[in-house]
């Protein structure tokens, strides 16, 4: 897949209502952080490596999270 580099708008703003930044925090951030099937990890060598759910770990998925929480809105 080819990736638009070109035609790209990135947007930054600041949060500053408590519960929006709560929310960011402990719901969107801790999914990124527990990602365990789309993520890659660099490791100290410079490769990445596909990150893997551990045993016992459940699978997960950012971009089925965000579909999900897009449905419920």
């Amino acid at each position: 897949m080819e990736r638009n580099l070109n035609r790209r708008i990135e947007l930054l703003f600041p949060l500053e209502n408590p519960e929006h930044i709560r929310y960011i925090r402990e719901e969107v951030l801790e999914t990124y952080l527990r990602e365990n099937q789309l993520a890659h990890q660099m490791q100290a060598d410079g490769r990445y490596e596909r990150r893997k759910p551990g045993e016992g770990d459940q699978p997960v998925n950012v971009q089925d999270w965000l579909m999900q929480m897009r449905k419920k809105s």
